[in-house]
């Protein structure tokens, strides 16, 4: 594997001259900027600018906390006052209700004298100003006393009355 043939030999190369770059006189070399260390001089600072912003959103939101607060207190008040004004509007509209019941009315006018009248009259907007006889205080022939349909005796009452439940048109 070894063979005696020898490898040509390179040529000598000429070495290569430089130029000398010309003189600048006015320039100088500098060493690179030292690393500022942030631990060191800034730190104090940094700190402090830290805690006054801290401090500046804890009281902030302690603040805004306190608005809440007092606001939910104001809407409860505000809350109670409406339950209270609704619970007192629903008594009122009992006594309403109970104030214009027709045999409180009846009761109320019979204990001031007055008396029911035997004849009913109704000013009918058809024929103008005729007063019409729509019923007896009579009670009817029925066997029924409470009835409030009107008189049959009467074809007048009868026909402004209308049809009665139950009865065809």
């Amino acid at each position: 594997m070894t063979s005696t043939a020898r490898a040509p030999r390179p040529t000598p190369r000429r070495p290569v001259q430089v130029e000398a770059p010309p003189t600048r006189s006015h320039l100088r070399v500098v060493q690179p900027p030292k690393r500022r260390n942030v631990s060191g001089a800034y730190r104090p600072a940094i700190v402090v600018v830290v805690i006054v912003v801290v401090f500046g959103a804890l009281m902030a939101s302690a603040t805004l906390h306190g608005m809440l607060a007092s606001g939910q207190a104001d809407i409860n008040n505000i809350q109670a006052e409406t339950r209270q004004a609704s619970g007192q509007l629903e008594r009122e509209r009992l006594e309403l209700a109970h104030l214009r019941s027709p045999q409180r009315i009846a009761k109320a006018a019979e204990s001031m004298g007055m008396v029911p009248s035997d004849t009913q009259h109704w000013v009918s907007a058809a024929t103008g100003d005729e007063s019409v006889v729509v019923r007896d205080q009579t009670p009817p022939a029925s066997s029924d006393p409470d009835s409030d349909s009107p008189s049959t005796n009467d074809p007048q009452a009868s026909e402004l009355a209308g049809p009665t439940f139950g009865e065809a048109q």
